[in-house]
């Protein structure tokens, strides 16, 4: 619900719109991300991410476009694309999804809620 109301009130907010499809998914509700990426410009970052999530790009191609000559924005555009890339690998591939949790865990600011979500997803006692 509180997803809903940041997306209603941002329909153009990206974070918004990836956390509402990884909950629906999650909640076996299916995917919304075409619904949830309409009004959004996803060539600016976290664009591609939700690029990714729609199968528009692969795994690589999140990658090469979380690159950035700033380090610390390259840091960060890896530390998200490395956690999003595990969350949609987690229940298919869990060993390739725990790489990259752990890279995210070692990238990510602890500020970051990829780092605090791949901290979790490490606890549990499949990855």
């Amino acid at each position: 619900a509180d997803l809903e109301k940041a997306r209603e009130l941002g329909p153009k907010a990206h974070y918004a719109a990836i956390g509402t499809h990884l909950a629906s998914t999650r909640a076996g509700l299916g995917s919304r991300i075409d619904e949830v990426s309409k009004q959004i410009d996803l060539a600016k970052w976290p664009g591609p991410v939700l690029r990714y999530l729609r199968g528009d790009i692969d795994a690589a191609g999140l990658r090469a476009n979380a690159a950035n000559s700033n380090s610390i924005i390259d840091q960060n555009q890896r530390c998200e694309a490395s956690f999003y890339i595990g969350e949609t690998l987690r229940l298919t591939e869990a060993s390739v999804a725990a790489a990259n949790f752990r890279a995210a865990r070692e990238i990510c600011p602890k500020s970051y809620y990829e780092w605090i979500g791949a901290n979790v997803e490490l606890s549990k006692s499949n990855l």
